[in-house]
């Protein structure tokens, strides 16, 4: 991978605005090339507004039934997108678990069960 500039103020504000501005159908992941120069910079970007506490961006089914990215309408859409991301890093902290364990007894070894 080549060098990534930093995520600049301008561009959260700009994703702010547009969030804001499209708060009933939000952004189409098919947008952010043309938005923010690429799709993984926008999806960076959204990530980064929930990181610095910006705003409390979820992914949501849109009305044409894609997934966007956009502003919870009210407090259990919140919550529901709240609770999958929890769900998630608890996966996440699984895997990291299981492949400690798998590295110290031996790492580089595919562990088997005994078949007898």
């Amino acid at each position: 991978m080549g060098y990534e500039r930093p995520i600049q103020e301008y561009e959260l504000t700009r994703a702010v605005r547009l969030l804001q501005e499209r708060k009933a159908w939000g952004i189409a992941r098919e947008e952010f090339e043309s938005l923010f120069g690429s799709d993984r910079r926008g999806r960076k970007i959204m990530a980064e507004l929930r990181k610095r506490g910006r705003a409390a961006v979820i992914v949501a089914s849109g009305p044409e039934g894609k997934e966007v990215y956009r502003l919870p309408e009210n407090e259990a859409e919140y919550r529901e997108f709240r609770a999958k991301l929890a769900s998630r890093i608890k996966e996440l902290e699984q895997a990291l678990a299981g492949m400690e364990r798998a590295w110290k007894a031996g790492g580089l070894e595919v562990a088997q069960e005994q078949l007898f």
